[in-house]
C-alpha cells in the first residue's frame, strides 16, 4: 500500500524477517522527506492458499531470476518507477486482462501506478468485514493524519501486523487467515541441505553482508519449493523451471522440510497479525467439539 515511489527505492538492507512476515523499512517518504521522523517497518505477509498473489513465492521468483546486484537496490537503475508503470500498461492490453477489467466494468486506460495504492487502502478500510480501522490504515500507507493528532498517534509495528495480514487477501472470515507461510521445519534454524539449496537459488547472497537478508530468503525459498508444483500447473514455460532447484532431485530433498499448515502448539513458528476478535471466532467456530 506504499507510493510506488517508495516501493522503487528499497535497498537489500530494507529487508528482514520478522516471524511469520517479512519487513520492510522505508528511509523517508512524502510526510517525512529528510527521513528525520520515526521509522516503523511494515509488515507482509505471504498469502499460501493463492500462491499468484503471495508475495514470498513471487519474492523468489523474482530474487531466483535477477542476481543480487552490486548497487544494493531491490528493483536496480535509475527508471524503476517508469519501468513498472510501462510494464503495467502493457499488462492491461492483455486481452485476457482487458476482458476481466470488462466484467468489472474498469477501463484500462483509468488504472495506474496509483490504483494499487488506493485500492490496498479501500479493501482494508471498507472491502472486509472487521478489518483494521481507518487510522491504521492511514499509518500504514503514510497520509496524514491532522497536526495534532500526528503528535500523539505513531506508527507501530505491532500495529501494523493486523493491516498487513488482510493485506494478503488472507479469507478473515475462516480459521485459515491464521494460516502459516511455507516454511522449514526447522524454524528458525537451518540444516546442510537448507543451507546447500540457498546457495543453489540463490548464489549471489554468498557475497552480501546481509545477515538480515538470509531469513527473508528462507521463507521465499520454502515457498519457491512448496508451489513447484503449482508454478509446472499453471505456467509450463515459466523461466524459472528450468533452475536447478526444481529437478525432481532437488525437490524430493527439500519438499520434506518444508511445512504449510495452521498455528499448532508443536509448530515453532507462531501467526502473527491476529485480531482478538478472530481469536475469539475460533473459540467459537470449535464450540461443538468442546461440547
Amino acid at each position: 500500500m506504499c507510493r510506488v515511489g517508495n516501493c522503487a527505492s528499497i535497498f537489500y538492507k530494507h529487508l528482514t524477517s520478522v516471524g511469520d512476515s517479512i519487513s520492510v523499512l522505508f528511509v523517508h517518504q512524502k510526510t517525512d522527506q529528510d527521513g528525520h521522523g520515526r521509522r516503523e517497518p511494515r509488515r507482509l505477509y505471504g498469502n499460501p492458499l493463492k500462491p499468484f498473489l503471495s508475495l514470498f513465492f513471487v519474492l523468489g521468483l523474482y530474487f531466483l531470476l535477477n542476481p543480487f546486484n552490486a548497487s544494493g537496490k531491490l528493483f536496480p537503475g535509475d527508471n524503476a518507477y517508469d519501468r513498472f508503470s510501462k510494464a503495467l500498461k502493457r499488462t492491461h492490453k492483455s486481452p485476457a486482462v482487458a476482458a476481466v477489467l470488462a466484467n468489472l466494468g474498469i477501463r484500462p486506460e483509468d488504472l495506474g501506478t496509483h490504483s494499487i495504492r488506493k485500492g490496498a487502502a479501500s479493501y482494508a478500510s471498507a472491502g472486509v468485514v472487521g478489518g483494521p480501522d481507518v487510522e491504521k490504515v492511514k499509518l500504514r500507507g503514510g497520509w496524514k493524519l491532522g497536526d495534532i493528532t500526528e503528535k500523539y498517534i505513531f506508527l507501530q509495528a505491532i500495529g501494523d501486523t493486523f493491516v498487513g495480514r488482510v493485506l494478503s487477501l488472507l479469507p478473515l472470515g475462516s480459521e485459515y487467515f491464521s494460516i502459516l507461510p511455507p516454511h522449514f521445519k526447522c524454524y528458525p534454524g537451518s540444516s546442510p541441505a537448507i543451507d546447500a539449496a540457498l546457495l543453489l537459488a540463490f548464489p549471489g547472497f554468498a557475497t552480501l553482508n546481509l545477515p538480515g537478508l538470509r531469513p527473508v530468503l528462507l521463507l521465499c525459498l520454502a515457498s519457491l519449493v512448496h508451489h513447484a508444483a503449482y508454478l509446472r500447473r499453471v505456467a509450463p514455460h515459466h523461466p524459472a523451471l528450468c533452475h536447478p532447484l526444481f529437478t525432481p532431485e532437488s525437490l524430493a530433498i527439500l519438499q520434506p522440510l518444508v511445512c504449510c499448515e495452521l498455528p499448532a502448539d508443536n509448530i515453532t513458528m507462531k501467526a502473527t497479525g491476529m485480531h482478538p476478535l478472530f481469536l475469539c471466532f475460533l473459540l467459537l467456530s470449535s464450540w461443538p467439539t468442546f461440547c
